[in-house]
């Protein structure tokens, strides 16, 4: 019985460990379908360890402890001079209550006193017996009963060790099968991110050709990316500039307030704007800057992509432009001069 019980723990610690291994490679979800397929099987386990106990009532136990017990008399007979009176019965009973269970053994140890009584003890073929024979009786049918109930509960304490190992190696078996699956999805999702990965390594080398500014930040305006343009423009480098907030790296001068841009952005998934940047170095330099929205499969938005345009010296030689359009002016009014001009196509002064 120890020995039985010591493996039952045994199986159960490692159940428990496969258990385990397998919760921290996975993460898997209990659906409505995994609840039925694990009562449908706990219903077949049920099932399996009824059909594997033995029936005390079944006609095969009793015919089994009918045919011990007279082949243990006839031995007790052909080698009464030899032997003593009883112990040929013992294994009769135990074999009895091993094979065919509670019932059967009990019928062992009725017929085997029974058969005692009547072939063995004086005066034989009959149901007498003295005092001293009533003793070994006794003794007997206690011995009898010590050993039936011995090897019943024995029997029951392998058949129980019996359906607990094998219901442990059906989990076990589930869940390396649930381990085995999980690594080949595993497997699958590393090699589909490996290709992402690829095909983003690719795409962000093509955009280090461009002399454009282009970056990518995250909707905490925080940049995931900025490309070798963006070095170029600005003078920080990409492991300088990735993680920093975009708008507090550059010191961004907006149009309007930012909010307002957002909001924009959100709206119509892009914006289009000029601003003004500050360099490394401290100068400043006008762009012209586009931005677009990202969005996940859920139409969340995930990334803003930025591209950047100087516009610095255009802005300047407009302004120069205008400057020198404004001084003209002033310079005709102080000196009541006009202008004119001649299309030479037509041949009309205007």
């Amino acid at each position: 019985m120890e020995e039985a019980a010591n493996e039952i723990k045994r199986l159960k610690g490692l159940y428990q460990q496969s258990d385990q291994r397998s919760g921290a490679s996975r993460h898997l979800e209990w659906r409505p379908e995994a609840v039925m397929a694990e009562q449908n099987r706990d219903e077949k386990i049920a099932m399996a360890d009824a059909n594997a106990r033995p029936v005390s009532g079944g006609l095969s136990g009793y015919a089994l402890s009918v045919l011990l017990v007279a082949l243990s008399t006839s031995l007790t007979l052909l080698l009464r001079d030899y032997t003593f009176r009883t112990p040929l019965f013992l294994p009769a009973i135990l074999l009895s209550t091993w094979f065919g269970g509670t019932g059967p053994g009990l019928l062992a140890v009725l017929l085997s006193t029974l058969s005692i009584n009547f072939f063995i003890l004086e005066p034989r073929f009959a149901f007498a017996f003295s005092f001293r024979d009533f003793v070994h009786l006794v003794v007997f049918l206690f011995t009898a009963l010590l050993i039936s109930s011995w090897s019943a509960g024995r029997r029951r304490a392998e058949s129980a060790l019996k359906r607990a190992r094998d219901d442990l190696e059906k989990k076990v078996e589930e869940r390396t099968a649930d381990l085995s699956r999980s690594n080949e999805q595993l497997l699958l999702e590393i090699a589909e991110r490996t290709r992402s990965e690829s095909g983003l390594r690719e795409k962000a080398s093509l955009l280090n050709l461009t002399h454009d500014t282009v970056f990518v930040r995250d909707m905490n305006d925080v940049i995931t990316y900025w490309n070798r343009g963006a070095e170029e423009r600005y003078g920080w480098s990409s492991e300088e500039a990735v993680g920093r907030v975009s708008h507090q790296l550059t010191q961004t001068s907006f149009p309007k307030p930012l909010p307002q841009i957002q909001a924009e952005l959100l709206e119509t998934g892009r914006w289009e704007g000029e601003l003004v940047h500050t360099r490394r170095d401290g100068t400043s330099v006008m762009v012209a800057s586009r931005w677009a929205l990202q969005r996940d499969e859920a139409n969340k938005p995930v990334a803003i992509l930025e591209t950047n345009n100087d516009i610095t010296e255009r802005k300047q030689a407009e302004e120069n432009l205008r400057h020198s359009e404004a001084f003209l002016a002033e310079g005709q009014r102080i000196s009541h001069t006009g202008r004119w001009s001649w299309n030479v196509s037509n041949g009309k002064v205007a």
